[in-house]
């Protein structure tokens, strides 16, 4: 197999101590060598068998009930307090803030 997509012809002329050698260019858009296209299609391939095992994983999870957070109860518990954490800051700022435009001290 030829390692360059630039393949070399010789030509004979009427004497036989004279060679040319003429560069013929590959086609455009062709696959250099078969290695390459066996690589193209063991990629694509490939990729399409995890694309497949991942929706097959997928609907396994969700058959099995897998799928939804063992724990999500503290984590909904967690996000309600952060909440009302930031709401009494900000309400205690707004009381300063008030307090200290309206104070005649």
């Amino acid at each position: 197999f030829f390692r360059s997509s630039t393949f070399h012809f010789t030509l004979q002329m009427t004497e036989p101590a004279t060679q040319e050698r003429v560069a013929v260019e590959a086609p455009e858009g062709a696959p250099e060598t078969t290695t390459k296209r066996f690589c193209s299609l063991l990629y694509a391939g490939l990729y399409r068998a995890f694309l497949t095992a991942d929706a097959l994983g997928e609907k396994l999870a969700w058959l099995l009930g897998i799928t939804d957070s063992r724990f999500q109860y503290v984590i909904d518990e967690k996000e309600r307090i952060d909440e009302r954490e930031r709401r009494q800051i900000g309400r205690a700022s707004c009381r300063e803030e008030c307090r200290s435009r309206w104070s005649p001290y």
